[in-house]
């Protein structure tokens, strides 16, 4: 964690990726269309990239997932962000999106869960 410099010289804890998660989860959370969202994260340069499955399309989702982005944007001003959103239509295997390294937010696709609950199984298995 680093200090800088807020509003008025006072100063302020930088951010963590946790703070991006919990927002990220806040927002995505009530959002029922959602299947699945992680993010995997780079150090240096900081980045975080945000991946979100949807079941189907819906403009209500599609336009509350925009202003979920676009809060995170204006949250973490000195993060940069990628964002990739797939529409698992057409029974697309929602695992050929999930990337190595990623960090579950939201895991409400069977297959998806069941996939990090494997990861940590593993991990904890090793340990």
């Amino acid at each position: 964690m680093r200090t800088t410099f807020g509003r008025f010289n006072r100063p302020t804890v930088g951010t963590t990726y946790k703070d991006i998660y919990d927002q990220l989860h806040f927002h995505l959370g009530p959002l029922k269309d959602v299947a699945a969202a992680f993010l995997t994260i780079s150090i240096n340069p900081p980045n975080v990239h945000v991946w979100t499955l949807l079941h189907g399309r819906d403009e209500r989702t599609d336009a509350a997932l925009a202003g979920a982005e676009l809060k995170l944007m204006t949250s973490f001003s000195t993060v940069d962000f990628d964002f990739t959103t797939v529409h698992l239509q057409k029974k697309r295997d929602p695992l050929e999106f999930v990337p190595e390294g990623a960090v579950p937010v939201i895991a409400r696709d069977p297959s998806v869960l069941s996939h990090f609950l494997g990861l940590l199984s593993a991990t904890h298995a090793g340990a």
